[in-house]
């Protein structure tokens, strides 16, 4: 469809209000190894480190892998 089209962006927030996106097609590239993690190393994600969610982006700035994520938005421009 024409919206579908339009999504060029995945938009991350955080429980403290950052807001951070990537380019829709890092998000879906089945090489492009964007996580959503919820444990490291066996364990439950510290709050350090982002619990309850945390997106890990490979290859780009820190501030894309957003800590404590609440919510996740498609949209057709970058946050």
């Amino acid at each position: 469809t024409d919206e579908q089209q339009r999504i060029r962006h995945v938009h991350f927030i955080s429980h403290d209000g950052l807001e951070a996106s990537i380019p829709i097609e890092k998000a879906l590239s089945a090489s492009g190894d964007v996580l959503l993690a919820f444990a490291m190393n066996d364990s439950p994600l510290p709050a350090q480190h982002g619990y309850p969610l945390r997106v890990v982006v490979p290859g780009h700035v820190g501030v894309r892998n957003v800590k404590w994520l609440k919510e996740i938005r498609l949209s057709h421009e970058e946050a």
